[in-house]
């Protein structure tokens, strides 16, 4: 049951990033077609699936999926150098390979900015959810954790980071 649980939390963290990252590609390609010299390249759309698939594996690669107890300062850290990893891949395989000048820059800029700024709160209103639906944290059971309590009560939580959430029942031992 719980590697059920936790195979479905990375699977639902892996598929909203998958849609970030693809939403804010979109949204690129159309800055690119506003701004850039005209319709993108076939490399360029192309191009989408790998910067894709090297960002999520940096992202698992750090840890991120879907790593409890992370603070929300290491979690940031960690997501902003994998985009950073991202795009130095990224620009190393363009130059290295020649196909520099099939890329546009507007667009892999965009997309960098983009998920700079989005990927943080994209991941934040997931794991929220996954809060409320109590998929996200691991269970552990406190005993005595309040002074207002009997000192035979026993509270179910679940912990993840810097939050508890209460399971909302108290059972006397």
């Amino acid at each position: 049951m719980e590697s059920q649980r936790r195979l479905l939390v990375i699977l639902v963290l892996v598929f909203a990033d998958v849609l970030l990252a693809l939403a804010v590609w979109q949204a690129a390609s159309w800055l690119q077609n506003f701004l850039g010299s005209g319709p993108l390249s076939v490399m360029a759309i192309v191009g989408t699936l790998p910067y894709v698939v090297v960002w999520l594996g940096l992202r698992a690669a750090l840890g991120l999926y879907p790593r409890y107890g992370l603070g929300q300062v290491e979690e940031l850290r960690r997501q902003t150098f994998a985009l950073v990893a991202t795009l130095t891949i990224v620009l190393v395989f363009a130059f290295a390979s020649q196909l520099g000048g099939s890329i546009s820059r507007v667009l892999l800029f965009a997309w960098s900015i983009g998920l700079l700024l989005l990927a943080p709160f994209a991941r934040c209103l997931v794991k929220r959810a996954r809060m409320r639906a109590a998929l996200w944290g691991k269970q552990v059971v406190l005993r005595q954790w309040c002074n207002r309590l009997p000192r035979s009560s026993i509270s179910v939580v679940f912990c993840s980071g810097l939050t508890t959430v209460e399971q909302g029942f108290y059972a006397k031992a």
